[in-house]
């Protein structure tokens, strides 16, 4: 999609003359009678393709503090070239845009490919190129998610994430992170990045925790894939950004997508644990913060125990007024309800659980 319609300017360097500007609708254009000179050019002006009002912040990005020029000498460049010779075979005064385009139906009748043609058109002109990538976004996707409420505060609540999601105990989950630029707001996105400049930065404290037993509920696992994506980037990963790509080759779609695996949930308010996404390379590095609430378990290690609440008493006994009153009570019978469970936890190959039976118990206590 064309962003708008662009104004061009050429100027010789160090003349006076005012130079000479032409309005471009699509990606390139092509400019007759140019002088074979050392020349600056710029892009002027751009103005929304419908409305005709100028789209400001990319006017800024060319024509800001220091406005974006290139110089291209034409005093030595060809003196013919074969658009010229369609030029001089075409009647009236159509422009060497014609030859181009003559010259693309010819090459796409030969069967190739778009970027075929681009290179070979590249071949016989001089070029200017102009490019304002925008704004770098990423959308992060994480599978399996089970929030299903929006009343929380991500800034007062969860560090400043910007994200939350709610994951089950010993599961795996996938991770899509899809990397865009954004030219419009809202409106013009390019999912195509420079995959040699752009990295995904990847920290992940899913898996792993600081408290007491972590070590011993981390030995007793038996599959080491479930222990590699228990740790998998808790230092730390540098992901290459891929694409997917289309049958005639144009790449499409920048995304990093992983496997990870939750651990023990996080038992200290705001019981959440972190992964952080950071964009590395190109203008700035762009970060996201996901609070992740993992949902199950925690086990406490072989022999832990954990106390009964005691804040709320079984009986009270007030004494009343006068100095020679008192209170008692005799023979007093109370009953509690006691439930207890055992459950046993094996984590297999693939991740899960297997939960055997739980017992139950009940019984009475008497005080008196």
């Amino acid at each position: 999609r064309n962003l708008g319609v662009s104004t061009v300017k050429i100027k010789i360097v160090g003349c006076e003359w005012g130079g000479m500007s032409g309005d471009q609708e699509n990606t390139r254009g092509v400019y007759n009678g140019v002088p074979a000179h050392l020349l600056d050019i710029q892009v002027d002006n751009i103005q929304d393709d419908t409305t005709r009002e100028r789209i400001q912040h990319i006017w800024d990005y060319f024509q800001g503090e220091q406005p974006l020029i290139r110089t291209i000498d034409l005093r030595s460049t060809p003196a013919t070239d074969k658009a010229i010779d369609l030029e001089r075979g075409s009647a009236g005064n159509e422009t060497m845009s014609k030859g181009l385009a003559q010259q693309d139906e010819i090459a796409e009748e030969q069967g190739k490919s778009s970027l075929e043609i681009e290179a070979e058109e590249q071949e016989l002109l001089e070029l200017v190129r102009f490019q304002y990538d925008g704004d770098i976004k990423m959308d992060v996707a994480i599978g399996g998610d089970l929030l299903d409420c929006n009343d929380y505060s991500l800034p007062a609540e969860y560090n400043g994430a910007d994200s939350l999601h709610v994951l089950e105990y010993m599961q795996q989950f996938w991770v899509v992170v899809k990397v865009k630029y954004e030219l419009i707001k809202d409106k013009v996105y390019c999912d195509i990045v420079d995959s040699n400049e752009i990295k995904l930065r990847i920290e992940n404290q899913v898996g792993v925790d600081n408290n007491t037993g972590f070590d011993e509920f981390f030995a007793a696992m038996r599959s080491d894939e479930t222990k590699a994506h228990l740790t998998k980037c808790a230092d730390g990963c540098l992901y290459d950004i891929t694409h997917e790509e289309s049958v005639d080759g144009t790449r499409e779609l920048a995304h990093v997508m992983d496997s990870f695996a939750t651990g023990r949930p996080n038992i200290v308010t705001p019981f959440a644990k972190y992964m952080t996404f950071t964009i590395e390379g190109g203008v700035g590095d762009l970060s996201h913060k996901a609070a992740i609430v993992v949902e199950g378990y925690y086990s406490k290690g072989p022999g832990r125990s954990f106390a009964l609440p005691t804040h709320k008493p079984l009986m009270i006994l007030r004494d009343p007024p006068g100095g020679l009153s008192y209170a008692s009570y005799k023979n007093i019978k109370t009953t509690l309800k006691l439930e207890t469970s055992s459950k046993s936890t094996t984590v297999h190959h693939k991740f899960g659980l297997n939960l055997k039976q739980v017992v139950s118990q009940r019984g009475e206590l008497c005080a008196g």
